[in-house]
């Protein structure tokens, strides 16, 4: 046998998972690890948790004793067109068909792969066990073709499905009952609430192409609770080496928490080596993974030591910040923590670690460990020390662990402070999705500009009253809305002037800066800047880039449109008038035929419109080639020959700050397949 290399999860405040490895044959598998190769004890427990739901004709049971029937593992995916190679670490041991993973979350309750719900609950059963838990284990030994292995299991590790509780096919997940508790082994604890960073080592344990148990420590690559859609469903994905019959693998958080049981991944990280088939270990992978969340958590009780913070909004309790200017008072001043034991189960054994007083402190009358018989409630408070108070500006934090030593999981706690720093949060008013953005980009002439105003939203971090100041270059007017919130009251602004801005605890005021119209200053680049201050002193500062194209503005607008004969095409983004009296307006269009038939000439060519937002409409003629177009007030004429003159500005009385559709109406005809129009030059211009 060969020699792995040890591996080590390292996970918070110094707890780690051991898995250390030195197993089978080659190296092409280097991932997995057998339950027997691990030396952390607390890992292996919760291993026993996991089984297998199987179909009741494929488990046999006589007397004290269950067995499945296994056969040599040969071909990828169970494909016979993938034979395995040879000499691939996995080939011809045992392994089984049509079964999947899943995980004891409570003494009766079992969460599974999400198609679990569409079998008959009744045919199912739940088997423990089928794990090489000593390196001599028969799940280990190569089969020869046609040989099975008669896979034997206590009869107390095999339960039936007594009823099917919640979840299916759109959640990812199916919680199932048993029909009686399971003895000997340990339920895992789910994960309630809290995300984890990308790159967070995990494991997964589970039966890849329905093999005895493997196990794998890999990264996070994605977490998340209640996703649109899926409200009821939290979980993610990681980069676990996954195959058929890996549905229902258990996924492991650091704490030693359910993250999950997988529903799906990439299987692509075999590929075809000259006929057969073997794993590539420089390709990438992942498995995405599900839980119950949300309105379904009732659906799995607590079980052991849960933490929460009564009184407290707190949408991630994993991260605590308080705010707070030097000497305080802080947001979240005092802290309030309920341990509570689950309600079902044994009572709970736990211990409580602090900082050493560098920032929060416990009262002196909370011991440092204890039990909780269940359902059983301890209070306690967190408060910032003297030395926070004391403490200058910056940030800093500190851990709380919670450890439940019954269940053998762990919960912590990053409480930041923040002293004298982000005091407030800046984002632009208003805005959705990715085009979010604090910076500023106005364009277009003096007195006819596109962008000119944007709004911003300012929202105090403190637990008292600061003033900000907002400051920008003189061709920038600040102003505030028609109606402003309560604690909140603003100055200045005009002409370039700061605007002075006094926002109480916890409050958020709007502001909209906008480009002075009047001014042709061509293009600038400057900054606004948002401070805050505190008893004369600057806290925070948060920046944001303006720039502004005034006077004579020049701009290609982008066209290249394909028309079809007997078509009607309208091109939305055409064109739109600034609200602005004396704006010329200016461009070219250049229609082709792309593919006119050799002997059929150009054929006749579309006709083309504008049309205003009301309905009024344009006829700018029909034609191949390029012609130009103007507003009739353009001195002197464009560079090219005008072709046609339009009162733009004037037309039906929409032009001014009105928009116009570009449509193209061509022929049905059979001497052209496909058109093309562009812009060849198109711009607003006025005399500076």
């Amino acid at each position: 046998m060969k020699l792995r290399k040890p591996r080590l999860l390292t996970i918070l405040v110094s707890i780690t998972l051991s898995l250390t490895a030195a197993a089978v044959a080659a190296t092409d598998l280097p991932w997995w690890q057998e339950p027997f190769e691990l030396t952390d004890p607390i890992l292996k427990t919760h291993l026993e948790a996991h089984g297998v739901w199987i179909g009741e004709s494929q488990v046999s049971c006589a007397g004290g004793t269950c067995s499945i029937e296994l056969d040599p593992y040969l071909n990828h995916q169970n494909d016979p067109a993938k034979p395995i190679c040879p000499d691939v670490e996995v080939y011809a041991l045992p392994h089984g068909s049509g079964f999947f993973g899943g995980v004891l979350v409570g003494e009766d309750l079992f969460l599974t792969v999400h198609t679990a719900g569409a079998n008959n609950c009744a045919n199912r059963r739940i088997v423990f066990g089928l794990a090489a838990t000593v390196a001599a284990s028969e799940l280990l030994v190569p089969l020869a073709p046609g040989e099975t292995l008669t896979y034997e299991v206590p009869a107390s590790d095999v339960y039936h499905c007594q009823e099917i509780l919640g979840g299916g096919t759109t959640v990812g997940w199916t919680l199932v009952r048993l029909d009686n508790p399971v003895t000997g082994r340990r339920p895992v604890k789910l994960l309630r609430s809290g995300l984890h960073d990308p790159g967070t080592e995990t494991v997964t344990a589970g039966y890849p192409d329905r093999l005895a148990m493997k196990v794998e420590v890999a990264e996070l690559i994605s977490s998340q609770e209640g996703a649109p859609g899926n409200p009821t469903s939290a979980g993610g994905s990681n980069a676990a080496h996954v195959l058929g019959g890996s549905s229902g693998s258990m996924v492991l958080a650091p704490s030693n928490r359910l993250l999950g049981v997988v529903c799906c991944g990439d299987t692509g990280w075999w590929i075809n080596d000259n006929g057969c088939y073997r794993p590539d270990p420089t390709n990438a992978t992942s498995s995405s993974f599900d839980r119950p969340f949300g309105s379904a958590l009732p659906l799995v009780p607590p079980i052991g030591l849960e933490i929460t913070h009564p009184g407290h909004n707190l949408p991630n309790a994993l991260i605590i910040e308080h705010y707070g200017p030097p000497g305080g008072p802080f947001t979240n001043e005092q802290t309030q923590h309920r341990m509570t034991a689950g309600a079902t189960g044994s009572a709970v054994s736990w211990r409580l670690t602090m900082p050493d007083s560098l920032i929060y402190f416990a009262p002196d009358s909370l011991p440092s460990s204890g039990t909780l018989s269940p359902g059983a409630n301890l209070d306690f408070s967190v408060d910032p020390t003297d030395t926070a108070y004391n403490a200058g500006v910056g940030a800093a934090g500190n851990w709380i662990l919670f450890q439940d030593l019954t269940y053998e999981t762990f919960d912590t706690e990053l409480h930041l402070l923040f002293v004298g720093v982000d005091s407030f949060s800046l984002e632009e008013y208003g805005c959705v999705g990715n085009r979010c953005t604090t910076d500023f980009l106005g364009d277009g002439p003096s007195g006819a500009l596109i962008n000119e105003t944007k709004s911003y939203q300012l929202t105090s971090r403190w637990n008292t009253d600061q003033t900000l100041t907002v400051s920008g270059p003189p061709w920038i007017e600040f102003s505030q809305p028609a109606t402003i919130g309560s604690g909140i009251s603003l100055g200045g602004g005009a002409s370039g002037n700061p605007l002075t801005v006094s926002l109480a605890a916890g409050a958020t005021a709007q502001i909209t800066a906008e480009l002075i119209a009047t001014q042709d200053v061509g293009t600038q680049e400057a900054t606004l800047l948002f401070e805050s201050s505190f008893a004369g002193q600057t806290m925070h500062q948060e920046q944001a880039l303006v720039r502004g194209d005034l006077g004579r503005w020049v701009v290609d607008a982008d066209l290249d449109e394909t028309f079809i004969p007997g078509s009607t095409t309208e091109v939305l983004t055409a064109l739109r008038i600034p609200a602005f009296p004396a704006l010329d307006v200016d461009f070219c269009l250049r229609a082709v035929n792309v593919d006119p038939e050799p002997t059929a000439g150009f054929g006749d060519p579309p006709n083309y419109r504008l049309r205003s937002s009301s309905g009024a409409e344009i006829d700018l003629g029909a034609y191949w080639g390029e012609r130009c177009f103007s507003d009739e007030l353009f001195t002197p004429p464009p560079l090219r020959v005008v072709h046609q003159v339009l009162d733009l500005q004037n037309f039906e009385g929409d032009g001014v700050g009105g928009s116009w559709a570009l449509i193209i109406e061509a022929p049905q005809t059979d001497k052209w397949e496909q058109g093309r129009l562009e812009w060849t030059s198109w711009r607003w211009t006025i005399d500076p």
